[in-house]
């Protein structure tokens, strides 16, 4: 019998939404008539725990694939340790390769096979989000009451474009009650200080909470074809979970968005990851106090647009959003709560103030709106409603919504 002790754990809210995978530093027992095994476990989990607990992220990874590689199977914490590291860098490939292999020590372990769909649902490849919709829905067989799982299914289901599906599972994780978060949220005077000091245009629209600054040629030319061309080819039509489960009769009521979607990782590709190095040096955030992020473009033919709404809920918490325009066109963002005397940059929806009303932020390739979306508290911010106007015929709008969903430091010890 071996344990290895320590003090003190940390729970880490892992990407999706209310999933959470939980960092062990408890002590661990594993049986084995082998005193070499047990010294040698016992120094490899150390070492793994003291790179963690100092915050040495890249050593600590490896220190548990070794505690797996040496005890396959025998450790399920390296499993989960590891894997949330990964996800909290961003590296959603290797955390689903290593959460892939722990479903096969752990085949009853519905909290296992949720993160594996967890993570699969932040790769790049649609066969991948196929898999990952077989490892949620065996969870969901292991422990049906598991409403999180619905949640990362709802995911994967909006993904893969099945409305029906998607409905049923968003519906299944409204249930959930979420506790309060605490975030540390940016500021809208360092992020216009650190975008000034780094030469761009930046126009604050609010300077309150939640705060909203638009900054100009923030995406570049190649990064705005770079992120049409991926979207193009997955791009299906555009589905709003929160409005269609209200309407009693959706054939009776406008849909509340006309559009058509796809999803993007930004570890697709390197230019991609460069944006989004860059997005968090403006905001001051590094990988490891993100939760989640997605990445989503969207196309508006003539005639599509948004009704205000909220990026944010209880259930899926979206703290920032960043908006990056992909083309010009005659149409643009609507924040209900400002007003056109807010700033010069601001215009009406021409001849649709019936329609939807507030300050237009022009829709210019290559500029870029960043707002909150939640209190300090992590409650959505209703000041932060905004929609589209509706695009004109002949043109086309295109913007990629960038959302983070930041660390609950309220949940660290």
């Amino acid at each position: 019998e071996l344990s290895v002790s320590y003090k003190t754990q940390v729970v880490w809210e892992a990407m999706v939404l209310l999933r959470s995978l939980v960092l062990v530093f408890v002590p661990i027992i594993v049986y084995t008539d082998s005193v070499s095994d047990k010294s040698r476990l016992n120094t490899l989990w150390a070492t793994a725990v003291k790179h963690h607990q100092s915050n040495a992220i890249s050593e600590a990874i490896q220190a548990y694939i070794a505690v797996n590689e040496a005890f396959p199977g025998m450790v399920k914490p390296a499993y989960s340790n590891a894997a949330a590291l990964l996800l909290q860098q961003a590296r959603y490939q290797e955390a689903y390769d290593l959460l892939l292999q722990a479903t096969r020590h752990f085949p009853d372990d519905p909290a296992i096979f949720a993160n594996a769909a967890t993570a699969a649902s932040q790769t790049a490849e649609r066969a991948q989000w196929q898999q990952g919709l077989a490892l949620g829905l065996h969870a969901v067989t292991l422990e049906p009451s598991r409403l999180q799982t619905h949640h990362v299914l709802g995911i994967l289901y909006q993904q893969l474009g099945n409305k029906e599906a998607t409905e049923q599972h968003y519906a299944r994780a409204n249930m959930v009650i979420p506790t309060v978060r605490t975030v540390q949220q940016p500021d809208s005077a360092s992020v216009v200080a650190r975008l000034l000091a780094q030469g761009y245009q930046a126009t604050v629209l609010s300077a309150h909470d939640p705060w909203a600054v638009v900054v100009d040629d923030f995406v570049t030319s190649a990064e705005t074809d770079e992120i049409n061309k991926l979207a193009e080819p997955r791009l299906t039509e555009s589905y709003t979970y929160a409005a269609s489960s209200i309407a009693d009769d959706e054939s009776k009521q406008p849909p509340p968005r006309i559009s058509q979607t796809a999803w993007l990782g930004t570890a697709e590709t390197n230019l991609l990851q460069r944006l989004k190095t860059r997005v968090l040096s403006i905001l001051k955030l590094s990988p490891a106090d993100l939760v989640h992020e997605e990445l989503q473009v969207v196309k508006y033919s003539a005639g599509g647009y948004y009704h205000p709404h909220l990026d944010s809920t209880r259930w899926h918490p979206r703290d920032i959003t960043v908006l990056y325009y992909l083309n010009t066109a005659d149409s643009g963002t609507v924040f209900s709560n400002l007003s056109v005397e807010v700033a010069d940059l601001l215009q009406p929806c021409a001849g649709q103030e019936d329609f939807i009303s507030g300050g237009m932020v022009p829709h210019v390739k290559g500029r870029a709106v960043i707002f909150r979306n939640t209190q300090a508290n992590g409650e959505p911010d209703k000041m932060s409603y905004h929609g589209g106007c509706i695009v004109p015929e002949g043109q086309e709008k295109l913007l990629a919504n960038h959302w983070f969903t930041l660390r609950d430091t309220g949940n660290e010890s």
